[in-house]
């Protein structure tokens, strides 16, 4: 494997291994349990791919110090072995255009658990307080942290979910019930645009096990961009019930799932994200997805993450296909098919 496939590889490995356990035999960074920001780093200049500096000098995007959280809230993460190089494409393989076993089912969450389960590890959140003898869960938000398409993630985004979504009369999404206590819905209340305070009516000291540090609290299960999905919700446009039906939809609530669905069923291209890979198109044999501008992550020179510009996931019939082509060297990694040693 050339140099430059193999430090994409192992940072494709690195953001996966966020929401994971272990990586094959790699050594996970001790940082990667306590991380810190870029202003604890010392970090006071960044960089960005080389294929965004058109779009910034055309006016197209903002300056990349612009696009990430305030200092205090952009994420430094230490690379497996090294710094990173910018540029290349990644090919990884699926088995269908819709499985589990594709790479894209890896969504940032609002914490995760560190490598000995000892720890939780802040990702999109920036912390939390369980008080109030546990009945009581105030989450604090990255300050200037913001969606694919620029736009603020705010305590918005937590409460659209919560309001108009899991508990939305019509909507009534399953993700509610992880938060109920004895059948009861707790109370959720954005004290400002950063901070979200859950009041529970009875003590839950395992909530943040539950619920909030895997994929309980990704997108959809937790937050939604409401300042694009709410053009697709009925409480924000009347018209979105005819809409729907002349697009062949049952009801509206179909609809709106299909816009906000996101992982290895997503077909809207369109659908901002946090994560670090914006689906940019998909077809009958493959999905590609490219970097997201505004991804909050930098590596310890102040590199904005991800390092790769396209990743391509190819849709095989099979495993041992998948494991033909990587022996071939046509694919440099299979999410959930493939073993570190293969």
């Amino acid at each position: 494997m050339s140099k430059l496939k193999k430090i994409v590889f192992l940072l494709v490995i690195m953001i996966i291994t966020l929401m994971t356990v272990t990586v094959g035999a790699a050594k996970i960074p001790d940082s990667w349990s306590n991380f810190k920001s870029a202003k604890e780093m010392n970090i006071t200049r960044f960089n960005q791919s080389p294929v965004l500096d058109e779009k910034v000098k055309s006016g197209e995007l903002p300056p990349v110090e612009d696009r990430l959280p305030v200092p205090e809230d952009t994420m430094v993460i230490e690379p497996l072995e090294e710094i990173g190089e910018y540029g290349g494409t990644v090919t990884s393989a699926a088995i269908g255009p819709a499985s589990w076993a594709d790479g894209s089912c890896y969504l940032p969450f609002m914490m995760y658990v560190n490598e000995d389960l000892s720890k939780y590890v802040p990702d999109i959140l920036k912390g939390y307080e369980l008080t109030n003898k546990n009945k009581t869960l105030i989450l604090y938000l990255r300050k200037g942290l913001k969606w694919s398409d620029g736009y603020p993630f705010t305590t918005e985004d937590i409460m659209f979910w919560w309001e108009d979504t899991a508990i939305h009369p019509e909507v009534n999404h399953w993700t509610q019930w992880g938060w109920k206590t004895d059948g009861v819905n707790p109370k959720f209340t954005a004290l400002d645009d950063y901070i979200l305070k859950i009041e529970f009516p009875e003590p839950r000291p395992l909530i943040v096990k539950q619920v909030l540090s895997w994929w309980k609290s990704e997108q959809n299960f937790f937050f939604s961009p409401k300042h694009y999905l709410k053009q697709f919700h009925v409480d924000y446009n009347p018209e979105v019930k005819k809409i729907a039906e002349e697009k062949g939809y049952g009801t509206w609530v179909q609809y709106f799932e299909d816009k906000r669905e996101i992982g290895p069923g997503q077909q809207n291209a369109d659908l901002p994200v946090l994560g670090p890979w914006m689906l940019k198109e998909r077809n009958s044999t493959e999905k590609v997805f490219v970097r997201n501008p505004y991804y909050y992550v930098v590596d310890t020179e102040g590199n904005q993450l991800p390092y790769v510009d396209h990743w391509v996931i190819k849709f095989k019939s099979d495993a041992e296909v998948a494991k033909v082509d990587a022996l071939q060297g046509n694919i440099d990694f299979a999410s959930r098919i493939l073993t570190a040693s293969e």
